[in-house]
């Protein structure tokens, strides 16, 4: 056939011959990334003596020589305590997230955020609250189980 095209791998049940996209777990055709690395890993934001947040820290080694391309996904507090109808069925929310809003009296903030170098990735959260009615902020405990996936591509800036 003339429109064949490299490797393909399909679906159970799905033709050879089909030209949709979906049908593929693999189509040679389409470019996809390679994953290197994939895992889980928790960390549990904490409070100070003061009860200020303290920022949670967790670093993965991967020791690749050069930052890789990555992705990773955690459950938002919003979504465990916040109607779904109200923060969007939200369930998996992709890093960098930070988002502000109003629950039970204070301003929740959230900050789960990752970022990449040579030899590790690197997973930082917090989550406090304020109020007009005390100053400063007020820690929360939480524990974010973030799932993580390094792929072979290097992170390239992009042109500016």
């Amino acid at each position: 056939m003339s429109n064949d095209y490299g490797l393909k791998i399909m679906k159970k049940g799905k033709d050879i011959s089909s030209d949709n996209v979906l049908d593929h777990i693999f189509w040679s055709k389409h470019p996809s990334m390679n994953v290197r690395l994939r895992g889980t890993t928790s960390l549990t934001t904490t409070v100070n003596g003061a009860g200020e947040p303290v920022v949670a820290e967790e670093t993965i080694s991967h020791n690749f020589g050069y930052k890789p391309q990555f992705m990773a996904f955690t459950r938002s507090y919003a979504e465990q305590h916040l109607s779904k109808f109200v923060f969007n069925n939200m369930e998996l929310v992709n890093l960098n997230f930070n988002v502000s809003y109003a629950d039970v009296g204070q301003n929740t903030n959230e900050s789960v955020n990752a970022y990449v170098t040579e030899d590790d990735l690197v997973i930082t959260a917090s989550i406090w609250g304020s109020s007009l009615y005390f100053s400063g902020s007020v820690g929360m405990e939480w524990t974010y189980n973030v799932e993580y996936m390094l792929f072979m591509e290097e992170a390239v800036d992009l042109p500016t």
